[in-house]
């Protein structure tokens, strides 16, 4: 059954910046919303019955995102020893640090080194069984659009 991973969402979170700089946080879908448009989804604790976004942290900070990053990377490479297949549905910005956590990659500014992906572009990682080692077999393949569809 699909599974909801509350960790891949785009940076920042939920929320509404003001123009004096101040940010409003939203807790997003609930568990029972949740629920009921995906039945047959496995909803982490972490979604209740308020949301699945922190309000109180309003917009995410930047060392939370990166750690979120690392989170999934772990999470991923513990899931190697199985056969299991998974699949990632992310944002672009989401995408780069992953894949900087997966390669042991400092994250740095993204005028520096951006792992840019299109809407909807696939990329496909193989992990051997000891984890250690990964096979990227194609990054950002949007060969599905035709070129005037494609969109960042």
């Amino acid at each position: 059954a699909p599974e909801v991973w509350i960790d891949i969402h785009e940076i920042g979170g939920i929320f509404l910046a003001g123009e004096d700089d101040s940010v409003q946080g939203f807790a997003g879908l609930n568990r029972i919303q949740l629920a009921d448009m995906f039945p047959d989804t496995r909803l982490p604790e972490a979604v209740t019955d308020e949301g699945w976004w922190d309000v109180e942290m309003g917009r995410e900070t930047p060392a939370n995102f990166v750690g979120r990053a690392v989170r999934v990377a772990l999470a991923l490479r513990e899931r190697a020893h199985t056969e299991e297949r998974i699949a990632l549905v992310t944002h672009g910005a989401f995408m780069d640090a992953l894949i900087k956590a997966l390669l042991n990659q400092s994250p740095g500014h993204p005028d520096e080194l951006f792992y840019g992906h299109y809407n909807t572009g696939m990329t496909r990682i193989d992990f051997d069984e000891g984890r250690s080692r990964m096979n990227i077999h194609y990054m950002n393949r949007v060969t599905h659009l035709p070129a005037d569809l494609r969109t960042w």
